[in-house]
């Protein structure tokens, strides 16, 4: 049936198209015939506008075209000419030139009657799809509204699961996987301040594989893409605490990247790429970044080596034997995996004492050191760091904060703390964590005006939804009963 109508239709284009060629010299005066053509074509345009609307299925179209491919041949080339009527001028002799061009139209006529077939039919067979059915509108519009209406049901149903889940957690506050769960659905959801609400809760009841990374997503989204301190830190502090946390590794190349540093990112991201394994789900994306970094370097992406050799998996080894590759360390057992990264940790605060002038890699040694337990070895590390960038309020609060977690639980924060977290409130004001710890070393100190201030300041930051808030209006309602 397909043929058929590619074949009428091809026959029905030839007669309109050759019909001029083959009548040569002056054109006669219309007659019935064309009249009809003209019906045709009209009803030809009615049966494509009732396809688009979804009123006629293809099959019926295919068979009206036919049909009417028929009756048009027909009527284009059966006709006999009319006689003249009585009183009608006759019609002028042929001139000498019009048999010529009569004969020539028809050579034209034969010669395009034998290419056109031959030429439009192997393009059509290459670039079409002569097999493929036909789908009325309306039936492509049904499917879509289907489609989107199935998936409104599923979120509506994901929805309600979800609120279930939370109002099951406030009754069981103490459930990590719950929260977890709860988390990874917000996010499902879109909703990306909620979910980072959760994993703070989950994080609070003790570590969670992937968890602080994933907090940190949840917060460069609900920041519309902009990796702000507390979504920093966290993956500052997954890398850390696996250096096969692809999550972390890939944002903190991000990070670089949107502060203009595209070397770093480009040094980073194709870190990734060389530990990656070659089947990684992720390595499409990464490699558009990589991309990018290396065209703000003025660097033809085309040009840049292989991360590794095709075919290889995983990163390469220090002289020794000693894996540097995020999976070989992952892949050691507990004991050798904390001696790998102490030696990493080792080698980073010697570099360091050769050059401080990377403030990211201080920032890196001070978590580390919180990460393996040395509290008193992350805030002398942080407070060298604040000697050599007394400007950079990242690690004014990251010394602040180290010195209070090291800190008695009452008394009097270390005297650098309050002074230190006015710097880098003055540098970057507003900063959630400088506000809170602020608020907290005036709150011990005593002067408790000044920490509900910075607290409110604080509050106003904090989503409705996010748990935090609740607890921050208990800490400034417990200012005035003290």
């Amino acid at each position: 049936m397909i043929w058929l109508a590619i074949g009428l239709m091809t026959l029905l284009a030839l007669a309109l198209l050759l019909a001029p060629l083959a009548r040569g010299g002056r054109r006669p005066e219309p007659g019935r015939g064309a009249f009809d053509l003209a019906i045709f074509r009209d009803q030809l345009a009615e049966i494509e506008r009732d396809v688009a609307r979804g009123l006629l299925a293809e099959a019926e179209a295919e068979a009206a075209r036919a049909e009417i491919g028929r009756r048009i041949l027909a009527a284009a080339g059966d006709e006999p000419a009319p006689a003249p009527a009585a009183g009608d001028e006759p019609a002028p002799a042929p001139a000498a030139g019009d048999g010529r061009r009569r004969r020539l139209g028809i050579a034209t006529a034969g010669a395009l009657a034998l290419l056109l077939p031959a030429l439009a039919l192997p393009l059509y067979l290459r670039l079409g799809a002569p097999g493929l059915p036909g789908q009325p509108f309306a039936e492509r519009q049904a499917e879509l509204a289907a489609t989107e209406q199935q998936e409104a049901h599923n979120r509506e149903q994901l929805s309600q699961l979800v609120g279930q889940l939370a109002e099951r957690l406030r009754a069981e506050p103490d459930r990590q996987e719950g929260w977890l769960l709860l988390a990874r659905s917000y996010q499902t959801l879109g909703r990306f301040a909620d979910a980072a609400a959760a994993f703070r809760r989950a994080l609070a009841l003790g570590p969670a594989e992937g968890a602080r990374s994933q907090l940190g997503e949840a917060l460069v989204m609900a920041a519309q893409g902009g990796i702000g301190p507390e979504a920093l830190a966290e993956f500052e502090k997954a890398a850390a605490e696996d250096p096969g946390d692809v999550r972390a590794r890939f944002f903190l190349g991000l990070y670089r990247m949107q502060a203009g540093e595209y070397q770093a990112a480009l040094d980073l991201w194709r870190a990734l790429e060389r530990d990656s394994p070659a089947e990684a789900p992720w390595l499409p994306i990464l490699r558009e970044h990589i991309a990018a970094a290396a065209q703000g370097l003025g660097i033809d992406p085309a040009t840049l080596a292989p991360a590794r050799p095709p075919g290889e998996g995983g990163g390469a080894g220090l002289a020794g034997g000693m894996p540097t590759g995020a999976e070989q360390v992952a892949a050691l057992p507990p004991g050798e995996r904390a001696q790998v990264i102490r030696g990493m940790v080792e080698g980073l605060a010697k570099r360091l004492a050769e050059d401080p002038s990377d403030a990211e890699a201080w920032l890196r040694l001070g978590r580390a050191y919180e990460v393996l337990g040395e509290p008193a070895k992350a805030v002398g590390a942080l407070a060298e760091a604040a000697r050599h960038h007394p400007r950079d309020p990242r690690i004014l609060i990251a010394f602040a904060a180290a010195e209070a977690e090291a800190a008695p639980e009452a008394g009097p924060l270390p005297a650098p703390v309050a002074p230190a977290l006015r710097t880098a409130l003055d540098l970057d004001p507003g900063n959630p964590e400088a506000l809170w710890l602020l608020g907290l070393a005036e709150a011990r100190a005593g002067r408790k005006a000044e920490a509900e201030g910075l607290w409110r300041e604080l509050l106003a930051q904090i989503p409705d939804a996010d748990p935090s808030r609740a607890r921050l209006i208990e800490r400034i309602d417990a200012l005035k009963v003290r």
